[in-house]
């Protein structure tokens, strides 16, 4: 929950485990009215859990193993949820599994410049034959891009369009458009909601 409340504000996270390490991967959408209603919001969780069981789980580890997918009124303090179970999905790539602090990451462009308006999710878990030469692969990238327009998409089908929110503003601004590169970040820490990221230097 951000520290102020979000006018038409929904917060979508995403929550998994490999071993007894969490992943959490948290996605924000605007409502279509001035408060989100509860079908928006089961709208959102349900969007979000058919996209992980069918496209995000076919380049995640079958190591990782699901949990839920929570919306949330973030419009208000201790807004209204909603919750979709995601018990029995697992990850689909049999290969290795690279540590779990190699990521890759999608870029999102909004409608906003400067740094207020850019967001970033990390993909967890991705295998060792992702990689090629110290970097992702062309599939790969090519891969995670695909899907990350997807969600995208499917945020814009149930008319809550994806956004960026900048917790230091306390605003939200459109996702326009998503971009993923071959580099390989490591993500500095696994705590919820942590956002920065710094790329790990190859030979």
């Amino acid at each position: 929950m951000p520290l102020t409340p979000i006018p038409r504000g929904i917060e979508i996270t995403l929550r998994a485990h490999r071993g007894g390490d969490a992943r959490v991967n948290v996605f924000h959408s605007r409502a279509a009215g001035g408060t989100p209603t509860q079908a928006e919001l089961d709208a959102n969780a349900a969007a979000v859990a058919a996209w992980v069981s069918v496209v995000q789980v076919q380049n995640v580890s079958n190591t990782v193993v699901y949990d839920t997918v929570t919306a949330r009124d973030i419009s208000v303090i201790d807004g209204p949820q909603s919750v979709v179970s995601l018990s029995g999905v697992v990850g689909l790539d049999p290969q290795d599994p690279l540590p779990g602090n190699v990521c890759i990451l999608a870029h999102w462009a909004t409608t906003r410049g400067g740094r207020s308006g850019r967001g970033r999710t990390f993909w967890f878990d991705s295998s060792e034959a992702a990689l090629s030469g110290g970097v992702w692969s062309s599939v790969f990238v090519s891969q995670i891009n695909a899907a990350s327009i997807a969600l995208m998409n499917d945020f814009a089908t149930i008319n809550t369009p994806m956004t960026v929110l900048s917790r230091k503003y306390g605003t939200m601004a459109g996702v326009i458009a998503v971009s993923v590169n071959n580099n390989v970040y490591s993500q500095r820490d696994r705590l919820p909601g942590h956002r920065r990221h710094r790329r790990r230097r190859t030979p």
